[in-house]
This record gives C-alpha cells, structure tokens and sequence, in this order.
C-alpha cells in the first residue's frame, strides 16, 4: 500500500509516506528541497513538471537521479515526445498529472509508455475491468478522500460519487498501487486517518465536496466491496445497494449502534537517521 502526498510546510509524517510530490516550475533547488524532505531510502520523489527549462531540468535530474527513486509528472495535453525520448533513455519512469476519465486515455498514456496512470470518477467503479492493464505493468493511483463525479454532474446523488472510506483502503490495494492524498489545508490529519484506516465522525469531513451529513461508523463493512467494480449501475436502476446501506446507517445512528472494528493506535515514527 503506497501513500503520495504534495510537499508542504506543515506536513508532520514524511517519514511515513511512501512518495512526496514536488511541484517545479524551473525556480528553487529542488535537489536540497528532496533531500531535506525524504528520509527512507525507498521513497520516491515524485517531479511534477510545470513551467521549466528542459536543459536546466535534465542537469538536475541526473544529479537526483544518482541519490532518490525519482518519479517525473508531465502535462499529457502538451507533452512533446523528445523529452519522453530523454526519459526513456535515462531509465527515469514518468508519468502524466492529467486525470484519466476512461479507457481510451489509459490506452494512451500506456502507448506513450507512462508508468502509471491517475484514474477518477466513473472509471474508479470499475477496478476490476482495469486490472488487465496492471498485468501489463501499468500502476494505477487514485485519490481516496475527495468525492469525485465528472463537470456538470453535482445534482446528483453524493453517495453516488468516488470516494474511499479510510477501513476501505486496505481492500482497495488490491486493485490500486498508489494513493495520493487529495486535502492540502488538512493534510496531516487526514494522512493520518488513512493511515490508521478508520475515522469515527461525519465522512463530510474527511472527504472534500461530499455535501451530505454520513457517520462513518454507521456504515456497514461491505459498502466498499459493493462499489470496485459496480459500473454505477444505481443511474441505470440496476441496483440500490448504497442507497440501502444508507439508509441503514441513518437508522444505526439514530439508534447509536456503532459497528466499525478498531483499528490500531497510529503511531508517528521517527525518522532512521534521527
């Protein structure tokens, strides 16, 4: 199970994430930035390219390259194949940051030769369908804590949309190599509450744009097994089984019933060269 988060100033558990993203927009030293951040040797710096001068980028990059496991974020709408070419030359794995919304563009950023591919929305319902392509090599990643529907779409039911309980994920890494972390403001705290792999309160506060109020412990334990691999079949009237676990767990809380197991106390370890 792989943890991603972007580097910030506040963040509190590097040494317990497996990867850490950099934005570089051709300003700042990156190198000192990811030698001051990682702290295991198997972490991945992960170079989210934006605005920068190539030249410039592959100096640097070789000299990262001989110290981190580096991962390179190129933009999939303007990418130019040369710079690929250069990557692929130094063995430098890469990906895009765009999301893929569905099979077509995860066919394509795998031709291009990406790595790993950021899937949301509809597509993350059918984790099953897509597991041929991790046989092939290609890692998937996905974003647990925010409630995902495509543009246009909001007035429809909340419940409906992607999101992962933190119990949830543990099953979820059957499917999915990556878990980046959505929240920035709050990125401590619910890094950690994945980590753990419970939360007990409001799922409205954990996960960003679900409008409704749900408490979490009054969610029955098969409502992620209900959605890997269920195409939203609820829009079509094929099935109504997270409405029903819904209604459940408003019945649960207003009888105070919790059934969620606990879990272990998360424990913040200190870095190895401390």
């Amino acid at each position: 199970m792989k943890f991603s988060v972007i580097k910030t100033d506040s963040f509190e558990y590097y040494n317990e994430v497996e990867e850490v993203i950099f934005p570089y927009y051709g300003k700042g030293d990156l190198y000192e930035q990811i030698s001051n951040t990682l702290t295991r040797e198997e972490q991945v710096a992960n170079i989210r390219l934006f605005d920068f001068d190539k030249d410039v980028f592959f100096s640097l990059l070789d000299k990262i390259n001989n110290e981190f496991n580096v991962l390179v974020s190129i933009n999939f709408n303007y990418y130019q194949k040369d710079f690929i070419d250069i990557l692929k030359e130094k063995n430098i794995p890469f990906m895009f940051y765009n999301f893929a919304k569905d099979f077509s563009t995860i066919k394509a950023m795998q031709m291009a030769g990406a790595s790993e591919v950021c899937i949301v929305e509809d597509l993350c319902f059918s984790l099953d369908k897509i597991q041929d392509f991790r046989k092939e090599g290609l890692k998937i990643r996905i974003f647990p804590d925010v409630a995902q529907v495509a543009s246009g779409c909001h007035d429809l039911p909340v419940l409906t949309n992607f999101w992962i309980r933190p119990e949830d994920v543990e099953l979820y890494a059957q499917y999915v190599d990556t878990f980046e972390i959505w929240h920035n403001k709050n990125l401590s705290t619910i890094f950690k509450i994945y980590k753990q792999g419970q939360w007990k309160g409001d799922i409205r506060e954990i996960i960003t744009d679900y409008r409704d109020s749900l408490e979490n412990t009054s969610i029955a334990p098969y409502f992620g097994q209900s959605r890997i691999s269920c195409g939203k079949a609820c829009l079509r009237g094929r099935c109504n089984v997270c409405f029903r676990i819904q209604e459940l767990a408003e019945r649960f809380n207003e009888a105070d019933i919790s059934i969620l197991r606990e879990k272990k106390e998360f424990k913040k370890n200190e870095p190895e060269n401390a």
